[in-house]
């Protein structure tokens, strides 16, 4: 931080920021309107990050799953859930997969890390026990009505894992 102010307060906010060595680098900061719930509180959080707006988008994203959930058919738009880590996302992704499988269809859950790899496996290592299992983990994948790839994005991308993930996402485009 280089500079800071206040209209009110500017001696309390002084105090925060000099508490200790580290106080002055903050990592975030939220400007909150006067109109708000928070700060009508005249509550200060030190520790957590309230987001009053965030219920909404959290049942914005609930209704969404459920509903995709619910009304899957095969060749259906896919659904990408994205954010950051411990927000829901693959507590979601299950239970989508749960409801989907207990319509009878069939899903694949797999992250895409050991996805890509099972593709890479069944091509280098044909003829092993390894190379087989794979190729039967591969053809589950492409064959399946819902494919979920969790922790898309946090693999090592290489051509091969790129070349796995079209031929996921061609395979499952509708006709």
């Amino acid at each position: 931080m280089v500079d800071f102010g206040a209209e009110q307060g500017a001696e309390v906010l002084r105090h925060i920021i000099e508490t200790d060595d580290n106080s002055c680098r903050l990592g975030e900061c939220a400007l909150i309107s006067k109109n708000t719930p928070i700060r009508q509180s005249e509550t200060l959080f030190f520790d957590t990050l309230y987001d009053e707006n965030a219920r909404p988008k959290m049942e914005r994203v609930f209704q969404v799953c459920r509903s995709f959930a619910q009304t899957f058919r095969p060749g259906t738009m896919n659904l990408l859930l994205q954010g950051g880590t411990g927000l829901g996302k693959t507590y979601l992704s299950a239970c989508i997969a749960r409801v989907v499988a207990g319509a009878g269809y069939a899903v694949a859950y797999e992250t895409a890390a050991s996805a890509f790899d099972a593709f890479e496996c069944a091509k280098f290592q044909r003829g092993s026990a390894d190379g087989e299992a794979a190729a039967q983990r591969v053809e589950q994948y492409l064959g399946c009505d819902l494919m979920i790839l969790d922790d898309l994005g946090t693999e090592m991308i290489t051509a091969y894992s790129t070349s796995a993930l079209l031929s996921l996402i061609h395979i499952s485009e509708p006709t």
